[in-house]
């Protein structure tokens, strides 16, 4: 029985280790979506650029920042940009976000792509206030 346990010891996986947070910064309202064997994540940049950092990982512990949603303010927005969602449709990627216009509505905005790491292409607001 002794044999047996050291057996499944020597054989058993070692534990990741990590320390919080694994993303260095000021990472508010993460989205990570599973594509493949990476992930693929996004978060609030509010008035830093860029907007939208994009972030990638093959084990949700060691990411590397790969570019940002959006590299440039959209013309159509002024500022205050929040909570981007990533998800996937018929593999093309989305990312919805919230802006504010220049007339000082909130709006419901989405960027595309063909590929989660972009390039990633602002198709403007979907909804508004």
């Amino acid at each position: 029985m002794g044999f047996l346990f050291l057996v499944l010891a020597r054989t058993a996986p070692a534990q990741a280790m990590y320390q919080n947070p694994v993303i260095a910064g000021d990472h508010p309202d993460p989205s990570i979506i599973r594509v493949g064997k990476e992930y693929w994540a996004s978060s609030t940049a509010s008035a830093w650029g860029p907007l939208f950092p994009l972030l990638r990982s093959t084990d949700l512990v060691n990411w590397e920042q790969t570019g940002a949603v959006l590299p440039h303010r959209p013309d159509w927005a002024t500022g205050d940009f929040w909570a981007p969602e990533i998800s996937e449709f018929n593999k093309h990627y989305f990312i919805y976000f919230v802006a504010r216009q220049h007339n000082g509505r909130l709006s419901v905005a989405v960027a595309t792509a063909d590929k989660p790491g972009g390039p990633y292409t602002d198709r403007g607001p979907l909804v508004a206030q």
